[in-house]
């Protein structure tokens, strides 16, 4: 949802809900969230598990490059409830920028392979690779695995790749993959 804002309405299913805003009279803007239940709310689907926040301890900084914005602020949620810090860009040039403060500690990056503009994924992880040698990245990408616009080759690694729709769990599991075969652990 919006900073400060509180939704006008809501949509919920078994699967999740979208919070709704109304801020023209014919329009709803709606953010699409995955439910978190516990199990005994749904035997079928349980909670994603999360990652307690410690106190003092920092959280792993994660770059999220995705150009569909209901889907970014998505990804955003799940990593925060699962104890990952959050930077969103919309296209290359801002995960650029984003890379190139200073002080920044990016742990990852989850990167869509299709942007708008320019540049491609495959050419921001280069450019962040080189500004971030061994950046851990999982790729999202609607391509198939064997189309020319998903090779991989050449850009480095730990890359782990998810064709869209990713499930949640596996998300979670090779972002984890990723950044820990960066540090050696595991």
């Amino acid at each position: 949802m919006l900073p400060g804002a509180s939704p006008a309405f809501a949509i919920r299913d078994p699967l999740g809900w979208a919070d709704c805003l109304i801020p023209h009279a014919a329009r709803a803007l709606c953010v699409w969230t995955e439910a978190v239940m516990s199990k005994a709310d749904d035997p079928v689907k349980p909670a994603p598990a999360q990652r307690p926040a410690q106190p003092g301890v920092r959280r792993p900084l994660v770059l999220v490059l995705e150009d569909e914005a209901l889907l970014a602020l998505d990804l955003e949620n799940l990593l925060e409830i699962n104890g990952y810090a959050v930077v969103l860009a919309a296209d290359g040039a801002g995960a650029l920028a984003v890379a190139a403060q200073p002080g920044l500690q990016l742990a990852a990056a989850i990167v869509d392979l299709r942007l708008h503009g320019d540049v491609d994924g495959r050419e921001v992880i280069r450019r962040l690779r080189d500004r971030i040698p061994g950046l851990p990245v999982v790729v999202v990408t609607g391509f198939h695995p064997l189309a020319p616009e998903a090779d991989l080759r050449g850009i480095g690694g730990p890359t782990a790749r998810l064709i869209k729709p990713a499930p949640v769990q596996r998300l979670l599991q090779r972002l984890e993959d990723v950044i820990l075969s960066q540090t050696g652990v595991g």
